[in-house]
């Protein structure tokens, strides 16, 4: 973000980033397909608060994934969660 920062100094040109919403096991304990994609977002610990910080410090348009999905509309097998994953993230990011 910095060398984006740098690049566009002086022009007009809010930068985004789009964070995917892994939502898939989002409602097993292990959380696996967050961990496996990098995030290490827990019951005890939330894996986007860090992009968010590092997005907001950089003035930066944090584009979130999964907002249009729902639940009901999810395989059970695979404990998808993405109502919950975005309420997550949402409630996160006011604080």
């Amino acid at each position: 973000m910095d060398e984006a920062n740098k690049i566009f100094l002086g022009c007009r040109v809010k930068l985004a980033a789009k964070v995917s919403g892994i939502h898939l096991w989002y409602k097993d304990d292990s959380q696996a397909a967050e961990l496996t994609s990098g995030y290490y977002n827990l019951n005890d610990r939330d894996g986007y608060r860090p992009i968010a910080r590092m997005l907001s410090r950089h003035h930066a348009i944090f584009n979130f994934t999964c907002l249009e999905m729902r639940d009901s509309k999810q395989i059970a097998a695979a404990k998808s969660g993405p109502e919950e994953l975005v309420q997550q993230v949402a409630e996160r990011k006011l604080r």
